[in-house]
This record gives structure tokens, sequence and C-alpha cells, in this order.
């Protein structure tokens, strides 16, 4: 992964748990291959992962989060 604090569908539950920690806001962005936003992923979400005895980060997190453009 290039990206130090961005996941992608493939990334460990483990490594996404340190990353959220590094992080410190709460979430991070999925992303596909060529950088396209999949979802975000939230400390909520891996409390209910966790409650739920799944590790696969690509089962866990918000497919449809709320986004903005940014218009220059």
């Amino acid at each position: 992964m290039t990206h130090k604090l961005v996941l992608t569908q493939d990334t460990d539950l483990k490594e996404a748990v340190l990353l959220l920690d590094k992080n410190g806001n709460g979430f991070l962005p999925i992303i596909d291959a060529s950088g396209k936003l999949l979802g975000i992923l939230t400390d909520g979400d891996i409390r209910r992962a966790i409650i739920k005895n799944e590790t696969n980060v690509d089962k866990i997190y918000n497919k449809n989060p709320i986004v903005a453009s940014v218009q220059e």
C-alpha cells in the first residue's frame, strides 16, 4: 500500500486498527487500485466487527459514505 493512512478492501483487520490508532481521527478511507473511494472504515465499524468476530475489512466498512466535492 503506497498511502500510509488509506486502506484497501484486502487490508488486514489488525493493520486497519493500527492505522486508525495512528490516524487519530476515527476513520480511514477505503480505496481501490485506481485510488477511487470505495467507502469509509470507522472505529465504530471495528467495534461492531469484534462483536461479530468478523475479520474481513471488506465486510465491515461503510460502502455508502456521505461525500462532498471540492470546487476550485
